[in-house]
């Protein structure tokens, strides 16, 4: 009788990003009565230890290391390990005045730069962005009243996402003093 060792080449993917969940590993099924047993460094398995099948979750930095170990029911061990790159989220610390006064015009805002492939998507409540709405920097008017609050997500060459907001107090309000006379 010829036994076949079992397969433990592991499939998953070859780069994820820095504190992302819910990713998935899995190796050919061995048969029954086999037995399972993964470990991973720098993230943590987060469901189906034992079984041919994981999900797991990636620290903040890398590399991710998965490494199972398959024991058929005839006694056969083989083991297999897979590094997995770990991509950096972009910075979206956003760079804007603290405080304001309403309706007033030409404010800026700007993120780090996360590269030339990425895609800067923001927005804002108590004011209207006026230019640069794909970019990273914009120019915005306050409206009368706030708080106001500036929003970004940024998705970077390696899809990797990032998104934060911050908030502008308004402090005073300009109103419209001309009057006919």
């Amino acid at each position: 009788v010829v036994v076949l060792a079992p397969s433990a080449t592991i499939t998953a993917p070859a780069s994820v990003c820095g504190n992302s969940p819910h990713h998935a590993a899995s190796v050919a099924e061995a048969g029954a009565g086999a037995a399972y047993v993964w470990t991973i460094g720098n993230g943590s398995i987060t469901s189906g230890q034992g079984s041919r099948s994981i999900a797991w979750n990636a620290s903040a930095t890398g590399p991710v290391t998965l490494n199972v170990t398959v024991t058929s029911a005839g006694g056969c061990i083989v083991s297999d390990t897979h590094p997995i790159t770990v991509q950096a989220r972009p910075d979206a610390t956003i760079t804007a005045p603290a405080s304001i006064c309403g309706n007033t015009t030409g404010h800026t805002a700007s993120v780090p730069d996360a590269g030339t492939e990425a895609q800067y998507m923001w927005g804002i409540t108590n004011g209207t962005i006026t230019a640069g709405f794909g970019s990273r920097s914009i120019t915005w008017n306050a409206g009368p009243s706030g708080p106001i609050t500036l929003t970004i997500a940024i998705a970077n060459a390696a899809d990797c996402l990032s998104s934060t907001s911050r908030q502008v107090t308004v402090t005073c309000v300009i109103t419209d003093t001309d009057q006919d006379g």
